[in-house]
């Protein structure tokens, strides 16, 4: 009788609402889901209009275009603008001889610029740009000073640059001992192999 009760009783403890303390914020609610349409509010567009920081310049006509493109790489070409901007270029292909007297084919460009200063003067840049390199020259532009005639005279003095001179054959490096030692085991290897 007294299994029977302690039956009874474990039955009616085991059947009671379990309390977890640990995992508190997680509560077992058995309810049924309720669904809503979402709520979505809309705002009209304002549209803002900010005023440019610096005004706004009409654009600057060109007054004047031409190109003229050739098949071999030989090209002219100029501009102008309204407010004194005219630039001008000619390129020709140039055939030039290297010390192997092999040809080598490189543009030679000349041209000039002319612009409106601040100051309203007109300033006029002439270039060349060939196997030498980029060289302008213009009346606003600095020049280098002359060149001492101390320096100069020494210049003079010194012996000439020796010539390059080609790269004689050189012996081959013996390979080290351990890659000798390698390759002969590779090969002592293959012709075991070989012989089955």
């Amino acid at each position: 009788m007294k299994s029977l009760v302690f039956a009874a009783m474990l039955a009616v403890a085991s059947a009671a609402p379990q309390f977890n303390n640990y995992n508190s914020a997680q509560k077992s609610v058995y309810s049924k889901q309720q669904y809503e349409e979402p709520v979505v509010q809309q705002k009209a567009s304002v549209s803002q209009y900010v005023q440019p920081s610096k005004p706004v310049l009409p654009p600057i006509a060109i007054t004047s275009f031409e190109r003229n493109v050739q098949p071999a790489g030989d090209y002219q070409f100029s501009y102008g603008t309204e407010h004194g901007i005219n630039i001008q270029e000619d390129a020709k292909i140039k055939e030039i001889r290297d010390e192997k007297n092999e040809p080598h084919h490189v543009p030679a460009v000349t041209g000039s610029y002319s612009y409106v200063g601040d100051d309203g003067q007109t300033y006029t840049v002439n270039y060349i740009a060939d196997e030498f390199g980029f060289r302008a020259s213009g009346a606003h532009l600095p020049n280098p000073p002359a060149v001492p005639a101390d320096i100069a005279k020494a210049v003079k003095t010194l012996p000439p640059l020796p010539k390059d001179e080609p790269v004689q054959q050189v012996q081959q490096v013996r390979q080290p001992a351990f890659q000798q030692y390698q390759q002969q085991q590779s090969q002592q290897r293959y012709q075991q192999y070989k012989q089955f």
